[in-house]
Order: structure tokens, then C-alpha cells, then sequence
């Protein structure tokens, strides 16, 4: 049984990673609206040094000295709107990631030429959590009707992922209700399998909650 919610979520999650990588349409896009802060001495001298490491995932930013400021000029067009609407995750954004430059600078340099897995890895964390976000909210709904071609669509795209078998934040897309390996010759046993896959599928459904950022 596959969660339809779950399957759109990986379809898109993927989609989005693979335009971010290799859409020549993903561009830095200047910011309308000004989002500033001053970060401390320590976390300006950081900015200035690892500057071409954000510029790397389409974010730049200026710094001025008197006083420490750094005001953000250019963010990546595939969160660029949840930035402006919430700036306080972009800061964070920011100064997690310029903090995970310096423990381990060789995440500075992602891989030019690896698949969109490889280089995702590299990514900073909460722009992973942005793109999985706007995954999640833009995804099938769980009572949404959809019809039998839909359908059809919906498994013939989750196929073509890479992940298939989790959303984005690691839900189960899908669920085995009933075992076909062991023939049909004990009727009872596959009785009892379908009984235990409804039963904790109705589990699963009743407890998980989509995971967003606040």
C-alpha cells in the first residue's frame, strides 16, 4: 500500500534537488527585501573568509565594519520566497552553516560533478530542511481524491526516484500488507498478515505527523 502523500513528497524532493543542481533556470535571485544582522567579531572574520563557500549555493551576502553588519544580497531561487517571508530561518541558516565551515572546510567544496546525492551532502543543513519543507507542503495531500490514472502516475514517477521507499523527512512511502512469495496454499496465514499490515498501517497513519519547519 503505498501513502500517496509520502510518494508526491519524493517525487518533488528529488525534482527539486536535481533542478537545483542541474537547472541552468536555478539562479541567484536579488533580494527585495533587506535582511540584515550583526554577527560578532568572531562569525564576521568567518563570513569573510568562507564568502565563496555560500556563493556556491547561490547565496551572497555584503559585510561593512563599523559597525560588524552583514546584509544579504542574493539567495537561491528555490527557497529565496520562504527566506523573505520568514528571515529568521536565513539567519540561522547562515551562521550554522558558517560555523560547520569551520569545524570541517572540506564541505566548502561540493562535487562538481557528481549526481545530485553526492552533492546534496555537501549541503548546508536547513537548506536541506527548506527543500524538504517545500516538498512536504506542496506535495498530495492524504485525503486528496485522486483517480485511477493519477494513480498509475503517482507509482510509475515514484519508481523513476532514486529513494522510492521514504518521503522526504524518512516516512515510509509505502507499506506491504500481504506477502506473495509464499504462495496462496495457507489461506489462513495470508489472512493474518493482511490483518497485522492494516492494523499497523492504521497505526502509522494515526501517529505520524508531517515534520515542518516552524
Amino acid at each position: 500500500m503505498v501513502d500517496q502523500h509520502a510518494a508526491d513528497e519524493r517525487i518533488r524532493v528529488e525534482a527539486l534537488w536535481k533542478e537545483f543542481f542541474f537547472s541552468p533556470s536555478v539562479q541567484s535571485i536579488p533580494a527585495h527585501k533587506q535582511i540584515a544582522f550583526y554577527p560578532s567579531k568572531q562569525e564576521f572574520a568567518l563570513f569573510t573568509q568562507h564568502r565563496p563557500a555560500f556563493a556556491r549555493w547561490h547565496i551572497t551576502y555584503g559585510l561593512s565594519q563599523s559597525p560588524p553588519q552583514l546584509s544579504v544580497e542574493s539567495l537561491p531561487s528555490l527557497i529565496v520566497d520562504r527566506c523573505l517571508e520568514q528571515p529568521e530561518l536565513l539567519i540561522s541558516l547562515l551562521r550554522i552553516y558558517v560555523r560547520e565551515l569551520e569545524d570541517d572546510d572540506s564541505i566548502s567544496t561540493p562535487n562538481a560533478h557528481g549526481n545530485w546525492i553526492s552533492r546534496m551532502s555537501k549541503a548546508p543543513k536547513i537548506l536541506i530542511d527548506m527543500i524538504n519543507s517545500r516538498s512536504c507542503r506542496s506535495a498530495i495531500m492524504f485525503n486528496d481524491p485522486l483517480s485511477i490514472m493519477a494513480c498509475k502516475e503517482l507509482i510509475q514517477r515514484l519508481a523513476e526516484c532514486d529513494f522510492p521507499f521514504q518521503c522526504a523527512h524518512g516516512r515510509p512511502s509505502m507499506i506491504p500488507i500481504v506477502d506473495l512469495t509464499t504462495g496462496f496454499q495457507d489461506q489462513q496465514t495470508i489472512v493474518n498478515k493482511t490483518s497485522i499490515g492494516l492494523n499497523n498501517l492504521k497505526t502509522y497513519m494515526n501517529t505520524a505527523e508531517p515534520v515542518e519547519l516552524p
